[in-house]
């Protein structure tokens, strides 16, 4: 019998979680490849007028696959000064028939427990949505206007992972006190 440690275990359900995203991405363009060839094949017949039950439609030749653009939604960005929380929030949409139950978790290049969700398990209901808010605390060993990149995975929903950006701002600068003077406003007088 063998001992598997923490890590161990958090690799492994890491590496699971990520073919799972894999295989729901591709399953996901297959039924639109499905459901695209299935409503050329109504148009056609439609374009066609009433047709009787013993006409065939000549074959169609196979059309080349292109590859379908990925839409990305721009990622999230967690901005913020040292010591300070940077904060953001997504929503997830549940479209199936089904209740799921969701669990969430961050991967990437963050310190584990740097980030916090709220909520981070839920129930969606059948074609209904949850706002979560993502919260980073921005620590002083950031590097200054670097992006961190991070993501959200939801291993329950056939959604592409939630993709975040974490940046630390310059720190601010000690301003001299009280206001620039303005220049007064007025006609000139000629």
């Amino acid at each position: 019998m063998s001992v598997v440690s923490k890590e161990g275990i958090v690799d492994l359900i890491k590496s699971a979680t990520q073919v799972n995203l894999r295989y729901s991405a591709v399953a996901l363009k297959l039924v639109r490849a499905y459901v695209r060839e299935f409503d050329s094949v109504l148009r056609d017949g439609a374009a066609a007028g009433q047709a009787s039950p013993t006409d065939v439609p000549p074959p169609r030749t196979p059309q080349p696959q292109t590859a379908e653009p990925i839409v990305r939604r721009a990622p999230i960005l967690l901005a913020g000064r040292a010591g300070g929380q940077a904060r953001g929030a997504f929503l997830l949409n549940n479209a199936g028939d089904t209740m799921l139950t969701v669990g969430l978790m961050t991967q990437g290049e963050i310190d584990p427990g740097a980030a916090e969700l709220d909520p981070a398990s839920f129930v969606l209901e059948p074609g209904g949505s949850k706002v979560v808010q993502i919260s980073v605390l921005i620590t002083d060993k950031m590097d200054i206007d670097r992006d961190y990149p991070g993501v959200v995975v939801a291993p329950m929903l056939a959604a592409p992972p939630i993709e975040f950006v974490m940046r630390r701002l310059p720190d601010a600068t000690p301003q001299a006190s009280g206001p620039k003077p303005r220049a007064p406003r007025g006609r000139a007088d000629g």
